[in-house]
């Protein structure tokens, strides 16, 4: 059940955008006058300003078909990372699509705890495993920040993988940021004892019986396998609290992101996992989002 005027949009900018920004309000779509505007920059190729310089611009007929397209897309719960095949993490522009996890604000906090770590290192060369890999926000992100840092990103997703290379290679990050493709929970993962400096990991941490409550944008666009262990959604923080004991140097920490409610339960777990000096940050909503153990 579209909203009526769908398909009748005015052919110049300004009041496109106020066709679009209708439409979106309407589909009870959240900001959807910033929605409406960045859909229109995607289609155009421009910064937003340019919307409002040019905004008696007449558009042509393929671009009005194209943009109602973007809409529909929108109006579908069709997050608008996918739509526009782009995010920004940390400053940084990261290519996104359906084959990954989209980066959130909150993983963020983990990031920047983990740089928080490598500069008390000081300007040490630091080998850090990124469990998990996904997009590759954080290993793109770790590397660019850090230039000491060598980075191997695992994951089970060969597509996750695919996008994870492009991303280091948009960043000019490749000979820094190696990539392996590994079952975290199953396979034994080729590194000797005391390889990493750091472990970071955002793994899929939403309980089974939490899917069906999530909002649309995830629960049907977002792939599972990066989404949810299909279990308690502690899973694993078990087993990277096992694999830190392995393969962390002395002194080496662990560093995940969490759910809204798991940063207890977590500790506990790299508690009982032999780690020491255990902390819990919270992100910038209070929620306690980071949790993170030294071997």
């Amino acid at each position: 059940n579209q909203p009526a005027g769908l398909f009748s949009p005015p052919s110049t900018i300004l009041p496109a955008l106020r066709w679009a920004e209708e439409v979106l309000r309407k589909g009870r779509i959240d900001e959807p006058r910033l929605t409406s505007e960045l859909l229109m920059c995607h289609l155009l190729g421009c910064e937003r300003i340019r919307l409002y310089v040019e905004f008696d611009k007449i558009l042509r007929s393929d671009e009005v078909d194209a943009f109602v397209g973007l809409v529909r897309k929108r109006l579908s719960h069709e997050p608008l990372q996918y739509i526009t095949g782009q995010t920004d993490f940390m400053g940084l522009r990261i290519n996104v699509d359906q084959r990954v996890l989209i980066p959130r604000p909150e993983t963020e906090v983990l990031a920047e705890e983990m740089l928080k770590f490598c500069r008390g290192r000081g300007r040490a060369p630091l080998r850090i495993l990124d469990a998990g890999v996904g997009s590759g926000n954080i290993a793109v992100a770790l590397a660019h920040y850090y230039p000491p840092a060598s980075i191997v990103g695992v994951d089970i997703s060969q597509d996750a993988l695919d996008v994870a290379r492009g991303n280091a290679r948009r960043h000019n990050l490749e000979g820094r940021i190696s990539l392996l493709r590994a079952d975290i929970l199953r396979d034994e993962l080729p590194f000797r004892k005391g390889h990493f400096d750091a472990i970071v990991s955002n793994p899929p941490y939403i309980p089974s019986a939490e899917m069906a409550g999530l909002d649309p944008e995830v629960r049907l666009f977002e792939p599972e396998i990066a989404t949810t262990d299909g279990g308690d959604g502690l899973s694993f923080f078990r087993r990277l609290a096992g694999l830190a004991t392995s393969l962390l140097v002395e002194g080496g920490v662990l560093m995940v992101e969490t759910s809204y409610n798991q940063a207890r339960a977590v500790d506990r777990i790299f508690l009982g996992g032999s780690l020491r000096d255990t902390g819990v940050v919270r992100d910038l909503s209070g929620i306690e989002r980071v949790v993170s153990g030294k071997k």
